[in-house]
């Protein structure tokens, strides 16, 4: 497997000053993934920092996902970005009405992070627990990690070094006989589509590489070969093959990478897996489905980030928001394929909305709205809303 270098963050590095982003508008995370999304830019930063494929990419916004995170600190504008101790660590530096801060993504194998950091150096949010010499956490000083020794891995691009990053626009990801790449040319022995940036190139690679079958095996087999590179090699080793046979069971290795970064890349994949799992399964139990009179979609949160999900990540402008007046409760959004809602669909919805909130009995009145008319406050926790203008209809509990 193809690995993301400081050569490639240097090829960002040029990307993201390149389009100069004004104003950072919105974060995004979902699991060990996070996007931020700048005002007036076809572009968004996509940062993986989880196996496989660590990578601080450029992506259409097409490709986004995930739900919004640390609202209070956008919108704000950005200042400056740079590499950071010549590793592969990046920063990029921000202003919003009330604080500077800086954003930084540490691409250190299993030990990568997102972090945020305020003009005083402390760190304000970690997007992971990092077991390591600094002991990183919200209120403590940042400091930079100790300088990685890069392992000399075997380039597909020999002659990589004679290529300035910060003149590098388009990328090719590139299908060869043996195996599939990106580069920064064409390659002759293989069939290549251009992408720009040449970072979308990597992220293509990647997501070819989890859709195709060279996907990790499942969980029990990734224990078993953990158990096996410890038992039979030291941390320092390094490989000079792509397999190898203990007691004649084969195990997939990467040549020319040491073993004690290939144990912690398999552990960090059964860690994302865990992961995606707890997502899938908190957002399962915390949102409901439901089939309106007239045969629409309505779904309703069942906890206030669900409730934030479904209103400004699923929702359309067009669909319509459901809410209990002056009562805690579910945001019950109907999904109106772009009609008005029929007197019915109106009145189910608003059932809902009552059903599952804390209003007491009798008549009580149900605010409704596109999702257009609806806004969220800097500050203001999740799950909370304005309505700008509104609807009402009473229904009876």
């Amino acid at each position: 497997m193809q690995h993301y270098s400081l050569w490639d963050l240097r090829v960002f590095e040029g990307e993201f000053l390149r389009f100069s982003p004004l104003h950072l508008a919105e974060i995004r995370r979902e699991g060990h993934t996070f996007f931020l999304v700048f005002r007036n830019q076809h572009h968004a930063v996509k940062f993986h920092a989880t196996f496989p494929g660590y990578r601080l990419v450029h992506v259409p916004e097409s490709s986004l996902s995930g739900g919004e995170v640390l609202t209070d600190l956008v919108p704000a504008k950005v200042l400056s970005a740079k590499v950071l101790n010549n590793d592969r660590i990046f920063g990029i530096w921000l202003r919003n009405s009330n604080f500077d801060f800086a954003i930084i993504f540490e691409l250190l194998g299993s030990l990568s992070n997102f972090l945020v950091i305020n003009s005083e150096g402390k760190v304000l949010y970690t997007g992971r627990r990092i077991r390591d010499k600094r002991g990183l956490r919200p209120g403590a000083l940042y400091e930079l990690p100790e300088k990685h020794t890069f392992e000399k891995l075997q380039r597909v691009f020999e002659n990589l070094d004679a290529l300035d990053p910060g003149l590098i626009e388009k990328g090719y990801f590139c299908r060869g006989e043996e195996q599939n790449c990106w580069s920064p040319v064409k390659l002759a022995d293989a069939s290549c589509i251009e992408y720009y940036p040449y970072t979308y190139a990597i992220e293509m690679y990647y997501e070819t590489l989890e859709s195709s079958g060279q996907k990790a095996p499942d969980e029990n087999i990734l224990r078993k070969y953990i158990d096996i590179i410890q038992s039979s090699f030291t941390g320092d080793y390094v490989f000079y093959s792509d397999e190898i046979e203990v007691n004649s069971f084969k195990v997939p290795v990467s040549k020319g990478v040491k073993a004690s970064k290939l144990v912690g890349e398999w552990r960090a994949q059964l860690l994302a897996r865990e992961s995606r799992k707890e997502i899938k399964r908190k957002r399962e139990s915390s949102i409901l489905e439901f089939e309106s009179p007239s045969g629409k979609t309505v779904l309703v949160g069942r906890s206030a980030e669900a409730n934030h999900r479904l209103t400004f990540n699923l929702a359309r402008k067009h669909d319509y928001i459901f809410h209990v007046r002056d009562y805690p409760g579910s945001h019950v959004i109907l999904f109106t394929q772009g009609s008005e809602p029929s007197p019915e669909d109106v009145n189910f919805c608003a059932r809902l909305a009552l059903k599952y909130s804390k209003a007491g009995g009798g008549k009580i009145e149900v605010l409704y709205a596109p999702v257009s008319r609806v806004f969220r406050r800097i500050g203001m926790p999740k799950g909370l809303v304005m309505f700008r203008t509104y609807e009402t209809v009473l229904v009876e509990k």
